[in-house]
């Protein structure tokens, strides 16, 4: 495993606290709709930025792609729009990953 990692996936957990800590002062009504949805936008910003091209990257580009769900997860559902027969998505988004990777995002995010 290399160096670092132990730290990357402590930041992965800190990263996931504080988008949950974004949507829990949302439904606390200590953030509006519009409040939240900036606040996960900034955090988003940052995970997201572009990879540094060393050691690491690969791990770091693993880590933002399994975020991409967990963003959009929270998005979709400050938005008040998601579905919860978790069975039928799960076998929709096994369908669907290879075809269509933003209908499977779509399908992750409905997950949460």
């Amino acid at each position: 495993m290399p160096e670092g990692y132990t730290t990357l996936y402590n930041f992965s957990m800190d990263i996931t606290l504080s988008v949950l800590k974004i949507v829990k002062l949302f439904q606390n009504g200590r953030y509006t709709k519009e409040e939240a949805i900036e606040k996960l936008n900034a955090v988003e910003a940052i995970v997201m930025c572009e990879a540094p091209k060393d050691d690491l990257e690969e791990y770091i580009e693993s880590l933002q792609l399994s975020l991409l769900a967990l963003f959009a997860s929270c998005r979709k559902f400050l938005d008040g729009g998601y579905q919860s027969d978790i069975k039928t998505l799960v076998k929709d988004g096994r369908k669907i990953v290879e075809k269509d990777m933003e209908k499977a995002l779509d399908i992750a995010a409905d997950i949460g």
